[in-house]
């Protein structure tokens, strides 16, 4: 969780630097989406072997 935390921080830095797109909230929101079907792949994994 602290490894996916600070990629959003460093991603959210990025685009803040960018700051000419509009479609930063699609973006994010993919980000978000993306790592929440990560972290849940493995919070099954995880329940299957114990």
């Amino acid at each position: 969780m602290q490894i996916s935390t600070l990629l959003l921080k460093g991603l959210l830095f990025y685009f803040n630097k960018q700051k000419s797109s509009y479609l930063l909230p699609i973006k994010i929101s993919v980000i978000f989406f993306r790592l929440n079907a990560i972290n849940a792949i493995f919070m099954i994994e995880n329940s299957e072997l114990t």
